[in-house]
């Protein structure tokens, strides 16, 4: 909990930030994509939760399989952007 309130407070300073360098309109836009990327996140650990009941992961593994989960996923995403790259 107190790792996260860390990481919020880092975000929200940061978009105060770019109100005040930049402009307000790209610190709104900032937000915006904050709360979405939250949003998409909270879904994910919903799925997530539903996946590790549905095939009855032992609380002991889900971390490990979590982790797993999470190396596939950036390497999925960089044989994809190296795709798009060449492409």
């Amino acid at each position: 909990l107190k790792r996260t309130f860390v990481w919020v407070a880092a975000a929200v300073a940061f978009g105060a930030g770019l109100s005040f360098f930049d402009s307000p309109t790209t610190s709104e836009e900032f937000f915006a994509g904050y709360l979405l990327e939250q949003s998409l996140s909270i879904d994910n650990l919903l799925v997530f939760l539903l996946l590790f009941e549905y095939f009855r992961i032992p609380t002991a593994y889900q971390n490990r399989v979590l982790n797993w989960g999470i190396f596939g996923a950036i390497f999925m995403r960089a044989i994809m952007i190296g795709a798009g790259a060449v492409a």
